[in-house]
């Protein structure tokens, strides 16, 4: 609310011809703007997260996540996400697991294989050069699909090794493509 209000006032001051200056601690930076909304779109664009209300604040590239999320793979997709951000250089991580009756709701609908894929996923998000590429995961028992696009040969061999990584899969039918 008092964002708006700032920013009708801002605009009211530049119609009028002059400058206003906001107070430095009510000014977030582009910087931390720019981070916020991309973490934001990544975790509203998660198949696995976008269900769950996760509240994002940065100031000076510090991120503070907050929401509740069903299950202790969340917060660490979640973390995850927040850590290869461009712009973020820290993360609090401050969403909380959600209270046992209805986290086991949640969790009677996550099935063996989401988790998995939520595993492989959380692990090619802590790669510094596959955490921005388009890497879809699929499960069927424990056999990992990878489809997507990569930029290079070795890029596609590291997503692959890291799904094999997992104890739980048994094979990794990897369909990337190179550009």
């Amino acid at each position: 609310m008092l964002r708006w209000i700032l920013c009708i006032l801002l605009f009211l001051d530049y119609c009028a011809g002059s400058s206003v200056l906001v107070p430095p601690l009510l000014a977030e930076s582009h910087g931390d703007l720019v981070a916020k909304d991309e973490l934001l779109r990544r975790i509203n664009t998660n198949k696995y997260l976008t269900a769950f209300p996760i509240d994002a604040r940065v100031s000076d590239g510090i991120v503070q996540l907050q929401g509740e999320v069903p299950h202790k793979i969340h917060q660490t997709l979640i973390a995850a996400l927040a850590a290869n951000i461009s712009g973020i250089r820290a993360v609090q991580n401050k969403v909380r697991l959600m209270k046992p009756e209805t986290s086991l709701e949640v969790s009677r609908v996550l099935s063996e294989a989401q988790l998995l894929a939520m595993a492989v996923q959380i692990r090619l998000y802590r790669n510094t050069r596959l955490f921005k590429r388009p890497i879809f995961i699929d499960v069927n028992q424990s056999t990992i699909l990878l489809s997507g696009k990569v930029s290079s040969l070795e890029e596609l061999q590291d997503a692959e090794r890291i799904a094999q990584s997992l104890p739980e899969v048994q094979a990794v039918v990897n369909i990337l493509s190179v550009e």
